[in-house]
């Protein structure tokens, strides 16, 4: 009786474990010509969150997400690139510590060469801050060790302007004094401004759901959010508002009233406003119906004055727990999400002054009567551009299937120059060094004041004791090489001819 070698049958499991992060096929897929089919992203291992994208002038895309389900309940933060052609291997850059899951991030890069990145930690904070050089950044020890800011942040915005000035946004959806705030560091995080509160206005038993930013070239911020009506039991009215500092973050404009709810009780319940800035324009894209059909409105003039509100993109609906936005060398708009019917990821351009007809890039079924038939049913799309003239979009899968996967596709836009790409500054490595003793770092206390306050203080920056960061793809590959050796070693064992 033969048997198989045992070279033959270490070697194929030990090619299974290299695999893991392998382009994974979807099922069958249906998209347009030029894109991409879907590339799995995400891990094996964890429930991965929807990404934080950006781009940059040295011919990189890059990507970070977080995964929750290891051991002991942690998190861990993903980053992966791309450079027109390929993606990279994903790597885990940081661990969180056990019971305490990352509940949203956001990423930004500087003149000199570096990535910024901050995140939540737990339903309501606190914020981490960390940083790294581009070509660095692939490994976990070239992050500076995180800085913890002591500010109850459910979702949070990141940008670095041109003088390395860091901007960050959260919004407290449920302390004392709910809403949008802003603070910044003008000396890499070492200190922090004090919050400024954005909306004192905010309506009692309003939830505060979302937030988005956009960074113009002028180093304007311009913000929008959105709020949820919960002073009645099963009202879902909302509310979307705008406001923006032309200044760096030294004044902001009282917030400005984009769309609210007035006609049905469920409208705006899933606004999920996104915002983009090309030159002196500024977009907004929202869900404004009760059947979550897009509204869009538009300023030439930084946010200033604003058009009317138009219905867009044929009144497709359905709402995907956000869509993605970006412009291309041109200066046109782009829009992608997941809206139907047919039920697909559509494309649609912003062109002098104008939308495009919303093209099918991705199709996931024709009608409700219709089977996935195992295509992705994508949620959390997102959209960055490459070198000015490549189309980069995330996506994952819905959040009801049994793990949530990240995907990426991509399409090269034709009638679109591609950027010069620039080369990376000579940037010195962030220095790292053993995580000091942990210190206790004094609560940050937001002021009511809408606009200026910008007293700088100490002790938000101080730099605690993190766990080391783990690698998700080297645990579960040696628990696999181990399994591979123990299946080895029995099956020698069987195989051997006892002494005579």
């Amino acid at each position: 009786m033969s048997r198989t070698p045992h070279w033959f049958l270490i070697a194929t499991l030990t090619l299974g474990l290299s695999s893991a992060f392998e382009r994974a096929a979807a099922g069958p897929q249906v998209q347009a010509a030029g894109w991409s089919e879907p590339y799995r992203l995400s891990s094996p291992y964890g429930d991965a969150s929807e990404a934080t994208m950006l781009s940059d002038d040295f011919g990189f895309v890059h990507v970070f997400w977080s995964e929750n389900g290891f051991d002991h309940l942690r998190s861990i933060i993903y980053y992966a690139t791309y450079d027109g052609e390929s993606w990279s291997t994903p790597a885990d850059i940081y661990a969180s510590w056990p019971g305490i899951g990352i509940n949203d991030l956001s990423a930004s890069l500087d003149e000199e060469g570096y990535l910024h990145l901050v995140w939540s930690e737990g339903l309501m904070g606190p914020l981490k801050y960390a940083k790294a050089q581009i070509g660095e950044a692939s490994a976990a020890r070239n992050w500076q060790e995180p800085i913890r800011i002591d500010v109850p942040a459910s979702k949070v915005e990141l940008a670095v302007d041109g003088a390395g000035v860091i901007h960050t946004v959260y919004a407290d959806s449920a302390g004392e004094q709910a809403g949008v705030y802003y603070f910044s560091s003008g000396n890499e995080g070492k200190s922090w401004t004090y919050p400024t509160w954005l909306d004192p206005d905010i309506p009692v038993s309003t939830l505060l759901n979302w937030v988005d930013m956009a960074v113009d070239e002028r180093d304007g911020l311009h913000l929008v959010w959105a709020y949820r009506d919960e002073a009645t039991a099963g009202s879902l009215a909302g509310w979307v508002r705008y406001s923006h500092s032309l200044d760096g973050g030294e004044t902001w404009m009282e917030p400005f009233s984009v769309d609210f709810s007035d006609e049905e009780s469920d409208e705006l319940r899933m606004a999920n406003p996104g915002i983009v800035v090309s030159g002196e324009e500024v977009h907004l894209i929202w869900s404004g119906t009760s059947d979550t059909q897009r509204d869009h409105r538009f300023s030439l003039d930084e946010g200033l004055t604003w058009s009317e509100t138009e219905l867009i993109l044929n009144g497709l609906e359905g709402q995907a727990i956000g869509d993605g936005l970006a412009t291309d060398n041109l200066g046109r708009v782009h829009f992608v999400g997941q809206i139907r019917w047919p039920q697909a990821i559509y494309h649609g351009v912003w062109d002098s002054g104008a939308w495009s007809e919303p093209s099918v890039i991705y199709l996931i079924r024709n009608d409700s009567t219709e089977d996935f038939d195992g295509r992705i049913h994508a949620h959390n799309v997102r959209l960055a551009v490459h070198n000015g003239n490549q189309l980069v979009t995330t996506f994952t899968t819905a959040p009801a299937e049994d793990q949530s996967v990240l995907y990426a596709m991509q399409v090269v836009l034709d009638d679109v120059p591609e950027s010069a790409v620039s080369a990376l500054p000579g940037a010195e490595p962030v220095e790292t060094q053993a995580p000091p003793t942990p210190s206790p770092t004094v609560q940050v206390q937001p002021t009511a004041v809408p606009r200026g306050g910008r007293s700088e203080i100490n002790s938000g920056g101080d730099v605690v004791a993190e766990p080391s960061p783990i690698s998700a793809i080297w645990i579960g590959t040696l628990a696999s090489l181990g399994l591979v050796i123990g299946i080895a070693a029995f099956t020698i064992l069987r195989t051997r001819r006892p002494f005579r």
